[in-house]
């Protein structure tokens, strides 16, 4: 009899560690990071980072644009109905945190996909010679935040975002007025143009 209490505690005990197992592979497997400040009843936000600092790294060109649009969007899902999406960006070098709305792109309330955008000016610096961004030049931090209906949120961890450009195309005038090997071929041009006109009005 002893044995066979013994065998149903180790069969207990083994079902247990399964069930227990398989919950946290489906957690991992389903990137929700949920912080220490939302509840069991939370929205998931699909988040496929699971560390702070990683660092996404964008190489664009610049070509005379004048803003620069950066876009994501994230899988929210919650039983109660999802009452708001917000992305968060906060430069690199301040505290705050600037929100952004997000517009549903497809799903319903309960499980949708939500798509925000940063957008920060940028410009060409005429001194420099080289392209200017507001904030830190493209380098900041964002994240989700999301609540549902009853008052529960939660919020993902912030991401390290690199912005840049690996080729850049200086404004026409800019290339022609700034190269002395232009500037010479300018002078040139107005010089014989002035003796051209000279020599059509002194001979006429």
């Amino acid at each position: 009899m002893k044995r066979v209490y013994f065998a149903w505690v180790i069969i207990l005990w083994i079902s247990c560690f399964s069930v227990q197992t398989s919950s946290t592979t489906n957690f991992e497997n389903n990137s929700v990071v949920s912080l220490s400040q939302s509840s069991l009843e939370a929205p998931s936000i699909d988040w496929p980072y699971s560390e702070p600092g990683v660092v996404i790294a964008w190489d664009g060109a610049y070509n005379g644009q004048t803003e620069e649009v950066w876009g994501s969007s994230a899988w929210v899902n919650d039983s109660d109905g999802v009452d708001c999406v917000l992305y968060r960006y906060r430069w690199t070098s301040q505290t705050e945190w600037i929100n952004r709305t997000t517009t549903l792109m497809e799903g319903n309330d309960t499980t949708g996909r939500y798509y925000g955008n940063f957008t920060y000016e940028v410009w060409w610096n005429w001194e420099s010679g080289s392209v200017e961004t507001e904030g830190d030049g493209g380098f900041f931090q964002f994240k989700i935040f999301a609540n549902d209906t009853l008052g529960n949120w939660n919020e993902t961890i912030p991401v390290q975002y690199n912005g840049g450009y690996i080729l850049v195309y200086p404004p026409a005038d800019y290339v022609l007025f700034t190269s002395l090997v232009n500037v010479a071929i300018i002078g040139t041009v107005i010089v014989s143009i002035v003796l051209v006109i000279w020599a059509i009005r002194k001979y006429r």
